[in-house]
């Protein structure tokens, strides 16, 4: 979590541009801060996206960023690129939706006791034109507007390939099986009113 000065509190939900924004944020000047740390004087928003394209999105960087570990290796994602689905496959038989940091359902990064102290926005493509307005409402000078819309990677193969898998009719079952899993962040998105 991200603290300024007029006690605006950013909340970063991972593979919501928490890169980005946590960067353009800290070079404005605010602070780090522990989640104890925030009251009800403070203002907090956060980032929300569909969980769909998130959790692919996740699991592509969770796939990345355990390399070294021990179960995933450059084979495999060799063989996810070269569309071998034995391993998402497996994914989907075990049930094993959030295998890391990144595929963590975004209700669970929210505080409920601070939820209606919250400020929601859509990521999508105005994103940087509402962050940007509704700071300069709040009286804080921002370059949303300049900023890059998106923290690309060399992961774009990946992402195909799953979105193709799951989006692939002989599939539908191990779709139906993650939606069931993101299920409640579909419910937490319906239940919030965004910027």
């Amino acid at each position: 979590m991200i603290l300024n000065k007029n006690n605006l509190c950013y909340i970063s939900i991972p593979k919501n541009a928490s890169t980005t924004i946590s960067r353009h944020l800290q070079d404005l000047h605010w602070q780090n801060i522990e989640v104890y740390n925030i009251n009800k004087e403070h203002t907090l928003f956060a980032i929300i996206r569909d969980p769909l394209q998130r959790w692919i999105s996740g699991f592509v960087e969770d796939i990345y960023t355990n390399l070294n570990h021990e179960f995933f290796s450059r084979k495999i994602i060799a063989e996810i690129e070269s569309r071998d689905s034995w391993f998402l496959d497996w994914i989907f038989f075990s049930k094993s939706f959030d295998i890391g940091f990144h595929t963590t359902l975004q209700k669970d990064w929210i505080l409920p006791q601070f939820r209606s102290q919250m400020i929601f926005f859509k990521l999508e493509d105005n994103l940087s034109f509402k962050l940007h307005h509704w700071l300069v409402g709040e009286g804080l000078h921002n370059s949303f507007l300049t900023l890059p819309k998106q923290n690309i990677k060399n992961t774009a193969s990946m992402y195909n390939v799953i979105n193709e898998y799951l989006f692939d009719s002989k599939n539908r079952h191990n779709k139906d099986k993650l939606l069931e899993y993101l299920q409640p962040d579909y419910d937490f998105i319906n239940s919030i009113k965004f910027y």
